[in-house]
């Protein structure tokens, strides 16, 4: 049984209703031992304590950073930005998460996208998961609980 996020951090979702979700499919072998994190995030604080935590992980070789969904879905359409996974906050200017999501549902990509907020609705996690996203992850105030939890999630991707 794997590991579910509730073992790593207290309070996080442990039903699909509540924002939990099955681990999502692995990434392709020839990447197994880089991961390429495209970072969707407003919020300059956030993005800062985000790009910091994955940078402790040893899997991590190249952040991307987008500031809102508009300006991720254009370095999408660039050939040689190929993420593997996407860390999308959904409360954003221009195109938000949830926008994001039905639009990288409709491109042909090996992408998992990753919703990692500061909402903590279920309804929140419902509409993310009909959108695509593959894990919704409440945001920890606390950054050690942050690298867990994102070390946790490539984890799961292996």
């Amino acid at each position: 049984m794997p590991i579910t996020m509730t073992e790593i951090a207290d309070r996080q979702p442990k039903t699909r209703e509540q924002g939990y979700c099955a681990p999502p499919p692995p990434i392709d072998s020839e990447s197994c031992s880089s991961i390429t994190i495209l970072l969707v995030e407003d919020d300059e604080a956030d993005a800062y304590l985000i790009e910091r935590a994955l940078q402790n992980n040893a899997r991590v070789t190249e952040i991307i950073r987008a500031h809102y969904g508009e300006e991720a879905l254009k370095l999408m359409g660039d050939p040689d930005i190929r993420p593997n996974l996407a860390l999308i906050d959904l409360q954003m200017p221009k195109k938000d998460g949830f926008a994001m999501l039905l639009e990288l549902k409709k491109l042909d990509t090996e992408l998992v996208p990753v919703v990692l907020t500061s909402s903590r609705g279920g309804a929140d996690a419902h509409r993310s998961f009909h959108r695509g996203a593959r894990m919704f992850v409440s945001k920890p105030k606390e950054p050690q609980r942050l690298q867990a939890i994102l070390n946790e999630v490539i984890r799961e991707l292996e």
